[in-house]
């Protein structure tokens, strides 16, 4: 689904379904040999889907090791961003000099609880939210939520400040699925000199994806 949303230049790799222990790579498995089981297979499967992506660009047999900061670390002149559930993995990889930046987030459809959204939305948020039925408010918080998670990733390696959830508000346009993202919060810098962010969105039957670039 996020290839479906990417610009040209960005190549998406996903992978949906069983994690494949074959795939992988004796450098990153030293990485998390001391994590749990899930967290290793999420991790497995996400690094293969970002080798993957390189090879498309005749990268070959490069580690996706997370650097000092915990954010992946790509080939000089190479941009990227990993994502993954329990059963959906995907990255996306750019040549630098084609895209700047991007950022890509998959979170299963159910509804974010109210509690949580109070932690994930802003107060206008929250209002439009609030004048949406049954569950469909929680549906689109999980969306706003996702949204945030993107730019997250697509800010941090161009600013290298980390973002919480009220440094941004989110303005969804449901019918073409798209949203723009702003910064609220003055004493965040300009990310390539943008304050405002425009992202895609996505739903299948089990995921809601967003990406921004």
């Amino acid at each position: 689904m996020i290839a479906a949303l990417a610009p040209p230049g960005l190549v998406v790799v996903e992978a949906d379904g069983p994690f494949a222990d074959e795939e992988a790579d004796a450098r990153e498995e030293a990485y998390i040999q001391s994590a749990v089981g899930k967290r290793r297979r999420e991790f497995r499967t996400g690094r293969a889907c970002a080798r993957a992506a390189l090879a498309r660009f005749g990268i070959e047999d490069f580690a996706v090791l997370p650097n000092e900061d915990g954010a992946p670390c790509w080939p000089p002149g190479m941009v990227g961003s990993i994502t993954h559930t329990s059963s959906y993995c995907a990255s996306a990889v750019a040549r630098e000099r084609e895209i700047l930046g991007v950022g890509i987030d998959a979170e299963t459809a159910e509804p974010l609880k109210e509690g949580l959204a109070r932690m994930v939305c802003t107060r206008s948020e929250l209002d439009r939210l609030s004048s949406l039925k049954d569950d469909s408010a929680g549906r689109w918080a999980k969306l706003v939520f996702s949204a945030k998670e993107s730019v997250f990733k697509y800010y941090y390696p161009l600013a290298r400040t980390r973002l919480d959830f009220a440094d941004l508000e989110i303005d969804i346009s449901p019918d073409p699925g798209r949203f723009a993202a702003r910064l609220l919060n003055w004493d965040r810098p300009a990310a390539a000199g943008a304050r405002t962010f425009e992202g895609r969105f996505g739903w299948s039957m089990d995921h809601v994806f967003t990406i921004v670039t």
